[in-house]
């Protein structure tokens, strides 16, 4: 007999769920192991719902009816387990399933039941027919009983992690269990008004636009799991003390990106990437992936002594999958680490996540967290805002002079100032370790300005005394030089030291990852026009395009400290001879800098670049030991 209560709910809940399916999939919001699952449970509840409409309809045959009730029945209590695992996989408790034990424990009942069902179709305990009429078994609650525990388990643990949740997405969470239960009080005293399916249907909507948006809201650049999303997971694991393996990635060049394509297929390559990540270890239920923005990708797993495997096999797979199949050739690093032992508190991890691509200047692909903690590098990226702050409040910055050597001359005619910091705890300070960071602070500006400022009046102080002396070279930072305030504060300063703008050189480094841009360009070519000398420094290691290098108003060209020890091997040297013969024949005075040694000396020298830099000839000075220095060295040539 046809119930026209059953097909009017039933197609309006079929309708919703068909939504939510199309939903989904046209989105792509299925990157994750939980909103894979959520699909999967709508789906099912989809075909319980077709089959309970199909179940409403006289003329089949009794083998049919037992085949569809079978089904109905098989789908409907495996619905209660996929629930239950999709609530530990949104409340990130995966841990409780480490184990064989724990997962036959967790299967017993779920067994049981389809061991009643199976039983069932010689029995009819749980249910029968007589020819086409449906009745219900002695044994029914059994079935529902053994439900009802996946319910209770459900509801408990949503009360052991609700503070993980919004009151929206606890309620969405708790309305999938009470909405189902409220449409079996209505459906007991009011048989005709069957709503089971659509009450169903309407909790799931609602999970859909509160917890499954918090939970897959993507990252619209990677598809990925986002920050919020990342940050959410890590406060409930602090919370609740569990321990879990992360897995840190980043790409230390991802703007290149932007400097190499147009912006789609800037994006095309991060998506593949991303991409690449979800499938290289598919075969591991235990991790999610979420990308945290500038280049930063996060990996959460349930075992925290698995970090390090998934970190070297995620090594390998990028080096074996990727680098075969994009030419964006990537510089990145790997950390593993356990969370939350290897950090007091949530506060410490939040401060290493935020300083991480600051810190993780290393050789190799693979790190750890304890071999990060342990290098100076990072000990100083992690007191740095205080650090800089101090050093631009108190203007406690000071300077070094390195001497240069001029090899025509073998003098010692040129001599560069270098920033340095004094802490009290971590001590001496280079340009090296707090300039990158200073720079995405946006400090160096005022950094800069201080060190100009005690170089000048240095210069006015000792003048006569360094009379020897053809340059003073100084870095600038392409943040001041571009700072629409520079040219007035350094107008200034020229007034009140009376400086010779010929004297000086200002070394403007050549950037790792994102080349000059046209104002870059126009700034440096302002200082040119004032009557400074500029230097390019670091070349060899950045974006300078050789034409464009050509056209620049540099009078030096600076190699970078690698080509110290790398012209050792033949063909380099072959092309760092080249290259300074190409900078002499284009007007301009190469200096190699990062000769720390007898041997790398004497290469560089039989180069014959015009000066030479490195601790071989000198350490860096305070500035009376230049003094003394310059008119020992010099004096005896």
């Amino acid at each position: 007999m046809l119930s026209t209560n059953i097909i009017d709910f039933n197609i309006a809940a079929s309708f919703i769920f068909v939504i939510l399916i199309f939903y989904v999939m046209y989105r792509k919001l299925y990157k994750s192991y939980s909103s894979r699952l959520f699909l999967h449970i709508v789906v099912l509840y989809l075909i319980i719902t077709l089959i309970d409409i199909v179940l409403s309809f006289d003329g089949f045959s009794e083998l049919t009816y037992k085949i569809l009730m079978f089904i109905y029945y098989f789908l409907k209590y495996s619905v209660s387990i996929v629930f239950l695992l999709y609530i530990i996989l949104v409340t990130n408790s995966k841990s409780i399933l480490k184990g064989i034990r724990n997962k036959i424990i967790f299967s017993i009942p779920y067994l049981i039941t389809i061991a009643f069902l199976i039983l069932n179709i010689f029995t009819g305990h749980i249910y029968y027919f007589e020819g086409v009429n449906y009745y219900r078994g002695d044994y029914i609650f059994v079935f529902y009983g053994l439900t009802f525990v996946y319910v209770i388990v459900g509801v408990v643990w949503l009360f052991l992690n609700a503070k993980s949740f919004s009151r929206t997405e606890n309620f969405a969470l708790f309305s999938v269990y009470g909405f189902s239960i409220l449409a079996l009080i209505v459906q007991y005293f009011y048989p005709t008004v069957l709503i089971e399916m659509l009450s169903t249907s309407i909790a799931f909507m609602l999970l859909n636009v509160t917890v499954e948006r918090s939970q897959i809201i993507v990252d619209q650049k990677t598809g990925l799991k986002n920050k919020r999303n990342f940050k959410r997971i890590i406060d409930a694991i602090f919370k609740r003390h569990e321990s879990h393996g992360l897995v840190i990635l980043y790409i230390s060049n991802y703007l290149v990106l932007y400097e190499k394509y147009d912006y789609v297929n800037a994006l095309s390559q991060l998506r593949y990437f991303s991409s690449l990540l979800s499938r290289i270890l598919i075969d591991d239920f235990s991790y999610e992936t979420y990308y945290l923005e500038n280049g930063l990708f996060g990996l959460i797993t349930n075992d925290k002594d698995d970090a390090k495997r998934l970190a070297n096999r995620l090594n390998s797979s990028i080096i074996k999958e990727y680098d075969n199949k994009v030419i964006f050739n990537i510089h990145y690093v790997i950390c593993s680490a356990s969370i939350p032992d290897d950090f007091k508190n949530a506060n410490e991890f939040t401060e290493f996540m935020f300083n991480f691509s600051d810190s993780v200047l290393y050789d190799k692909h693979v790190i750890s967290v304890d071999e990060i903690k342990t290098d100076v590098k990072h000990n100083i990226i992690m007191k740095l805002d205080d650090i800089l702050d101090n050093a631009i409040t108190n203007r406690n910055l000071f300077v070094e002079y390195q001497p240069v050597y001029e090899l025509k001359e073998k003098k010692y005619t040129v001599f560069e100032a270098l920033a340095r910091i004094e802490d009290k705890d971590l001590g001496l300070i280079s340009a090296d370790n707090f300039v990158p960071y200073a720079e995405k602070k946006d400090k160096m500006y005022e950094i800069d300005l201080i060190i100009l400022e005690k170089v000048f009046e240095a210069y006015r102080k000792h003048k006569t005394e360094l009379l020897g002396i053809d340059f003073f070279a100084l870095n600038l930072s392409i943040q001041t030089i571009s700072n629409p305030n520079f040219i007035n504060d350094l107008n200034e300063l020229e007034r009140r030291n009376n400086i010779s703008k010929e004297k000086f050189v200002f070394e403007i480094k050549e950037r790792v990852d994102v080349a000059f841009d046209k104002y870059d360009y126009d700034a440096i070519t302002n200082l040119k026009n004032m009557g400074y000398n500029l230097s390019l420094d670091n070349y060899g290691v950045g974006c300078m395009p050789v034409d464009r290098l050509a056209k620049v108003p540099f009078i030096n060209v600076k190699f970078d400290n690698i080509f110290a020890s790398a012209c050792k091997d033949k063909d380099t040297y072959i092309i760092i001879d080249n290259t300074i013969k190409l900078f002499k024949n284009l007007g301009k005075i190469p200096v190699c800098a990062g000769v720390e040694d007898m041997e790398s000396a004497k290469i560089i020298e039989s180069l014959n670049p015009n000066y030479i830099q490195g601790y071989y000839y000198s350490k860096p000075l305070e500035l009376d030991d230049l003094i003394k220095f310059l008119n020992e060295k010099n004096s005896s040539k």
